[in-house]
């Protein structure tokens, strides 16, 4: 079993207290990362599946897990809403999804 979020700031809120968990710095930077990884795959075109490929990442990659708090990992609906936040927030991109 994966201990989720170690470096998070709502580490602590698991379960029914969890409510709103706010994405971090650090999480919108590897997802901003990460998705220009996957897209210079695909030369800059949206792959299908480019959420499920990033939450793959993170499931796979060690270091990533202290930073993802485990709400934020729970499916890649999930990582659309970070990825969406990453754009507007580091990127000044209010509407563009990718």
């Amino acid at each position: 079993m994966i201990d989720w979020g170690k470096q998070h700031p709502f580490y602590h809120r698991q379960g029914v207290e969890v409510g709103k968990v706010k994405w971090t710095r650090q999480e919108l930077l590897y997802l901003g990362k990460t998705a220009k990884t996957i897209l210079s795959k695909y030369n800059g075109v949206r792959p299908p599946r480019l959420f499920a490929e990033i939450l793959a990442v993170i499931q796979s990659d060690k270091n990533a897990w202290p930073i993802f708090h485990e709400h934020h990992v729970l499916d890649s609906t999930r990582v659309r809403t970070g990825y969406k936040a990453y754009k507007q927030r580091l990127c000044g991109k209010e509407d563009e999804v990718v």
